[in-house]
């Protein structure tokens, strides 16, 4: 093996376990990231969706459906 092909098997091999690790990493996270619980509350766009609800009902009743939660 010359010096240029035992360089670009070490590049290569190198590059084969940064991917290897990068994507155990990314996989890692995603396991744990849908572990977490979530708060009570609508997964809508609270800017647009409550809004509208707001002013399409009694206020009263839009704020204590929301401290019922």
């Amino acid at each position: 093996m010359g010096m240029t092909s035992c360089f670009l098997l070490c590049t290569l091999l190198l590059a084969m376990i940064a991917t290897s690790l990068l994507l155990m990493i990314r996989k890692q996270k995603k396991k744990s990231f849908h572990n977490l619980k979530l708060p009570p509350g609508s997964m809508g766009w609270p800017y647009v969706g409550e809004t509208l609800q707001l002013y399409s009902q009694d206020p009263s009743v839009f704020f204590s459906a929301k401290q019922k939660r």
